[in-house]
């Protein structure tokens, strides 16, 4: 089996803005924003961890299996082959936001602005 066919076997869930601001409030998943870093200010879901996609293999060493995850990016073009990574390798992915952080914004849902750290 090709790594592609591999992923292409592991489906992700679209989650609505109304449905993730639900399971935030109830389950508290861990969201990590995969989007790149090259921008001076992002506005990003409040408690949201930034890991660029490029780092994620890394990165994801360190997180628990035990928490529930979404990934989210601006507007679902990375998000869905991180959380396919992330589900492959054991981790507990509810799913990706659906029209990504600029959906999340037009509807209305709360960002935080942060300054780029590089």
């Amino acid at each position: 089996m090709k790594v592609n066919d591999k992923y292409a076997k592991v489906k992700i869930r679209k989650i609505s803005p109304k449905k993730l601001q639900k399971i935030i409030k109830q389950k508290k998943p861990f969201i990590i924003d995969v989007r790149p870093g090259d921008f001076v200010k992002i506005s990003y879901i409040k408690g949201s961890k930034h890991i660029q996609t490029i780092e994620l293999v890394e990165a994801s060493k360190g997180f628990s299996k035990d928490r529930s995850i979404i990934v989210v990016d601006w507007a679902m073009k990375q998000s869905p082959i991180a959380a396919q990574y992330l589900k492959l390798n054991g981790f507990d992915v509810l799913g990706i936001l659906k029209g990504g952080v600029e959906r999340w914004k037009t509807e209305g849902f709360p960002v935080e602005v942060r300054k780029n750290s590089k």
